[in-house]
């Protein structure tokens, strides 16, 4: 029988911060949810787990890959300056080496910029909710609480 992962990464802190936002504002006044006022808190618990789970996913999914995508490309780097020191670079394989340091620079820097789209790509949104990144899903449940804010400040209830 297949099994469904419905998070991927941290993605499952995300649902966390959604619903202990929501049990946190519904409960701290005791108030029924289908009233204006319980539609009010719940879509305030929407918008705070949201924005929490917005800038979480946004760190897992954005800054820290970048990061890690930088600290990868410097590593490449410096291991391909190695090799041209010790004599063992070459571009393509079988190709001569570098005939001096302009163009050791040259091709380690193309080397590096190839690589650069796939790495950045590869580590990029590995931190999902039901197949949604972390940054996104925030973003809707903030959307959605906004709405059930208004609808409660209008009077409706569920």
């Amino acid at each position: 029988m297949p099994r469904m992962i419905i998070w991927r990464g941290w993605g499952i802190v995300g649902f966390f911060l959604i619903l202990g936002s929501i049990i946190l504002t519904t409960s701290v006044g005791s108030i029924g949810t289908n009233t204006p006022a319980g539609i009010i808190s719940t879509g305030a618990g929407m918008l705070l787990g949201g924005a929490a789970c917005a800038a979480f996913g946004y760190w897992l999914n954005v800054l820290r890959p970048r990061q890690k995508a930088d600290e990868y490309l410097q590593g490449l780097r410096q291991d391909l300056w190695q090799r041209m020191r010790e004599g063992t670079f070459q571009i393509p394989a079988g190709a001569p080496a570098p005939r001096d340091e302009a163009e050791a620079s040259q091709q380690i820097e193309r080397i590096v910029a190839q690589q650069s789209p796939e790495v950045r790509r590869r580590l990029r949104n590995r931190n999902t909710l039901f197949f949604i990144p972390l940054q996104w899903l925030g973003s809707m449940v903030v959307i959605g609480g906004i709405v059930l804010m208004i609808l409660g400040a209008a009077g409706r209830s569920l």
